[in-house]
């Protein structure tokens, strides 16, 4: 078959990704005669130009001799069609393309801009933005400086196509967001005078003032712009009916703001009982159908806002505590959920694989009084022992009383004794951590892991594994009747959290968290540890999630037994079983060993459940990746309804990369 007849026979992929395409790109070539390139090369300007496009990446791939006319034909067909939805699926093709992104990301984006200036007047102003949306993304890709976007994005007017305008102001959001472009908020400005776009233009102004708040260093620019960013929400939510979005960032700021006032209790209830509601509606109609896939909302991201929801519920059951201390906690996360909102998922052009790009926030004094609200927390915790909760709060009054100068001579061994303690509550907490070391040298180590394990967390929302964790879990759990609604979103909450640590553990090495995950490794005795070591590691792993009030170690009656972990929701209270394997860490060894005890805990409350396993056989050939060791195990259940455990096996025993040997 020539290349013509296969490129017109069989399309791209439906789900494109860097791995699809070039299996297609492939398959392509292999179909075809390479005697009779050069007659068939004629014929491809004809040639669907998605495929066309594959086909290139192909040839460049393969270092096929005709690849660079190809290449050119390719680009050219791309830049000068007229049709907008040849054009977008095309687009879609070329930004997972790594190969001619790279070399033509330039060249590319360059035409699309003179299309676009041809075009931005005139009637044809969806096309016009399709142009600049695509070279925005070519940008965020890194295949072309980002300096021309951002002089055509600043040089918008209200004289510009309405067509264009209406679909704008998320493109002027992150060029504000990821790029610090602020001078884009006078734009936004503007285009609130213009009918159809006022509703997207203070929906970007709120949540540029959002992001200010989050990066204010004091209390009282927190709360201004807090302020100033609600009112814009509000003022969206007037303007555009059935703005979730909109209706939901308010709803958290409604909340946040409400701390402290005389009636705090009844204005959070009912903040949070309607942002609980907009949550909802928005994952059950998916608001974002409407928006191209690439700006589409993280996986994850109806998980936080539940998160953020039930974090509020909790604080306002605890209004005894300090003024500052519930909207410190909150605001992270309304920081985590927010960036999980607008996080952007595209192609590095330089190493051809997935990165997510997240709203660039400094949020340095959010972060720090978040720390210092949980160091009170634990200081209030009835376990922690009491000479170390009052040697914790003379900790918290001197670093809440040290000016912002000092530091100095204890600076240096601050940093080299708790280095992640040090950077998270500031400089001049450096006297303080000393002091602390001195006194309580466990207590302080123990502090110093968990923020390190914090920070861990932090850096890994920003991995696309977790979102495709996250999707596939999704998908292969559809057939459970019980996975719906809250519970839907309560699981994947747990679920996130779980794959959170097996990506930690994964990468983790000896000494960050010290004894606490040695069994990772190798015992240096020879002996063999057992599950206990996961079930603690997990455990309190979860402690210092928001999931912490609801995390039990040894439950009793729980499906007529004791579950080794139980995380208890709103709804649901979720068994994780934990069990150790030295033979055999194979699916259908997992399946027949353990399966059928791990979902017998699932009896009173959802058919939903956690397996872990410690895989402690030889890896001296290589380990497993986390994607490889992540399932979902259908449990049939005689004259009852299937239940679902989700697996994840925490590989133990591993030797260090450079011990491995080939088979």
């Amino acid at each position: 078959m020539g290349l013509f007849e296969s490129l017109a026979n069989e399309c791209v992929p439906e789900e494109l990704t860097v791995e699809s395409i070039s299996a297609y790109g492939d398959r392509i070539l292999r179909q075809s005669a390479a005697e009779n390139w050069d007659e068939e090369a004629s014929k491809l300007s004809s040639a669907p130009l998605p495929e066309l496009i594959a086909l290139a990446e192909a040839c460049v791939r393969n270092g096929k001799a005709e690849s660079l006319p190809l290449v050119r034909l390719a680009m050219r067909e791309l830049t000068e069609t007229a049709w907008n939805l040849v054009f977008t699926d095309a687009s879609d093709v070329f930004l997972n393309c790594p190969g001619i992104l790279a070399a033509e990301g330039d060249r590319v984006l360059r035409k699309l801009l003179e299309r676009f200036e041809s075009l931005r007047n005139t009637g044809s102003g969806f096309q016009a933005y399709n142009y600049l949306e695509t070279a925005t993304r070519i940008a965020l890709a890194g295949a072309a400086r980002e300096l021309r976007v951002v002089d055509v994005l600043l040089d918008l007017t209200t004289d510009d196509s309405p067509e264009l305008l209406e679909r704008v102001p998320r493109l002027l959001g992150i060029a504000d967001e990821v790029w610090g472009q602020s001078r884009s908020r006078n734009v936004l400005l503007l285009l609130t005078d213009v009918e159809e776009t006022r509703g997207a233009a203070l929906f970007e102004l709120g949540l540029a003032e959002l992001r200010d708040s989050l990066s204010a260093s004091n209390h009282v620019d927190v709360r201004t712009h807090l302020t100033a960013g609600r009112d814009n929400f509000l003022a969206a939510e007037r303007v555009v009916e059935s703005q979730d979005d909109a209706s939901m960032y308010r709803r958290v700021l409604d909340a946040v703001l409400s701390f402290g006032s005389v009636d705090a209790v009844n204005r959070v209830n009912e903040a949070v009982d309607a942002l609980s509601l907009v949550v909802d509606r928005r994952a059950a109609l998916m608001t974002g159908l409407g928006v191209r896939d690439w700006l589409q909302s993280r996986g994850r991201a109806e998980v936080e806002w539940f998160s953020v929801a039930r974090m509020l519920k909790e604080c306002v059951q605890d209004l005894h505590r300090a003024s500052w201390l519930q909207p410190a906690q909150a605001m992270e996360r309304v920081l985590s959920a927010y960036r999980a909102d607008r996080s952007i998922t595209v192609l590095n052009s330089a190493s051809g694989l997935r990165m997510v790009i997240q709203p660039v926030i400094h949020a340095a004094f959010i972060r720090r009084e978040g720390l210092l609200a949980h160091l009170e927390d634990l200081a209030s915790e009835p376990t922690t022992e009491e000479t170390a909760s009052a040697v914790l709060r003379e900790f918290l009054t001197a670093v809440r009383n040290e000016s912002p100068d000092e530091g100095g001579d204890c600076l240096g061994k601050a940093l080299e004794i708790a280095p992640n303690l040090t950077m998270g509550l500031g400089v001049s907490s450096a006297p303080a951590i000393v002091h602390l070391v001195e006194q309580q040298p466990d207590l302080a180590a123990q502090l110093e892991r968990d923020y390190a394990e914090r920070r861990l967390a932090s850096q890994l929302a920003t991995d696309p594994l977790i979102d495709d964790l996250l999707a596939s879990t999704r998908i292969a759990l559809s057939d459970s009747p019980d996975f719906n609604g809250k519970t839907e979103i309560e699981f994947l909450g747990l679920a996130e959290l779980i794959f959170q640590f097996m990506a930690s553990r994964a990468d983790i090495g000896r000494r960050t968290l010290g004894p606490r995950t040695e069994y990772l490794y190798p015992h240096p005795a020879g002996k063999t540890y057992t599950e206990n070591y996961l079930q603690r590691d997990l455990g309190e792993f979860l402690q210092g999630t928001p999931l912490r009030p609801g995390v039990r170690f040894e439950e009793s009656d729980v499906g007529s037994g004791r579950a080794d972990l139980t995380v208890s929701t709103y709804l649901n209270r979720f068994s994780i079983e934990i069990k150790r394997e030295i033979e055999d860490a194979g699916r259908e060894s997992i399946r027949r060993k353990y399966s059928a005890q791990a979902a017998g805990y699932a009896v009173s409350s959802a058919g939903l459940g956690v397996l872990m396993v410690l895989d402690l056989t030889s890896h001296g050939n290589g380990v497993p990746s986390v994607r490889d060791s992540v399932w979902v195990e259908k449990v049939s259940i005689p004259s009852g309804a299937d239940r679902f455990l989700l697996v994840g096996v925490v590989r133990g025993n591993r030797p260090t990369p450079s011990r491995l040997r080939v088979l």
